[in-house]
């Protein structure tokens, strides 16, 4: 692991720590040996340069090390915290994505739960912004793995996207679906009536004498003057239907032929 590594890393940089002070006692021995006009001065100067290069890529290559393992570590971290997040938003998106609104039954309170839906993802806008924040940190650092980073802060973005829109979406078509089962309610109500206004029509009570033929007609007009008076909600039915259709609605076709239907009665 990465911690490991690292714990093995650092065990070696005190090591070469201990090993500097040996270096710096014979850099001292040699500058006394040079000081002293050597007889081989110029060999020692050049072996003290290479034994100090060597120490000083040793130093460099141990730095870089180091800094490789710790963002290592922290692409660890980060894809970690990548992980919960991502996993959270596949959860989310197979309830945003669900068509529950297609079954009338209970929508109150699917509308209510949907709601309630909406203000968790609200809640946790945070951690998407904090994963987000986290990845951008380490690209802004110059990262090593910056690209990859990038290329999950934009799936994670769009991954957020699509559940904001799927979210919405569905609260939308449990409205819709709200609104045309009220509509339905008041199509049922119109057709009921129909039905007993029907039914009178159809009546073979035509009448034994003049006074049942009279009373038979006064009940004649008042169903005339019923039917005038509901042709306002025939017209308001066909206009609300077409309302629906003209907004998309998903059951504008299926709510537009029942209108033509009562229309036609």
């Amino acid at each position: 692991t990465v911690e490991a590594l690292l714990r093995k890393h650092e065990d070696f940089e005190k090591t070469l720590a201990a090993q500097a002070g040996r270096i710096e006692e014979l850099e001292r021995f040699a500058v006394e040996l040079i000081s002293d006009h050597h007889y081989d001065s110029a060999g020692i100067t050049q072996r003290l340069q290479a034994v100090c290069a060597r120490r000083d890529r040793l130093k460099e290559s141990a730095i870089a090390r180091r800094k490789r393992l710790q963002e290592s570590r922290q692409l660890q971290q980060f894809l970690r915290n990548m992980y919960e997040v991502e996993a959270w938003l596949n959860q989310k998106q197979q309830v945003a994505s669900d068509e529950s609104y297609r079954d009338p039954s209970n929508l109150q309170s699917k509308i209510q739960k949907h709601a309630a839906f909406e203000l968790e993802l609200s809640a946790n806008k945070g951690r998407v912004g904090a994963v987000t924040a986290e990845g951008e940190t380490l690209i802004g650092a110059g990262h090593f793995a910056g690209m990859e980073i990038q290329t999950r802060l934009d799936e994670l973005e769009a991954a957020w996207r699509d559940l904001q829109e799927a979210s919405q979406l569905k609260r939308e078509r449990l409205n819709d679906a709200y609104q045309a089962q009220l509509f339905s309610r008041t199509l049922d109500e119109l057709e009921m009536w129909m039905d007993e206004v029907e039914m009178q029509l159809q009546s073979e009570d035509h009448g034994k004498d003049l006074a049942s033929v009279s009373h038979l007609l006064k009940r004649h007009s008042l169903l005339e003057s019923d039917v005038n008076g509901h042709s306002d909600s025939v017209e308001q039915v066909k206009d609300t239907a077409a309302a629906f259709k003209s907004s998309n609605h998903f059951m504008g076709d299926e709510i537009q032929e029942r209108a033509i239907a009562v229309d036609k009665r």
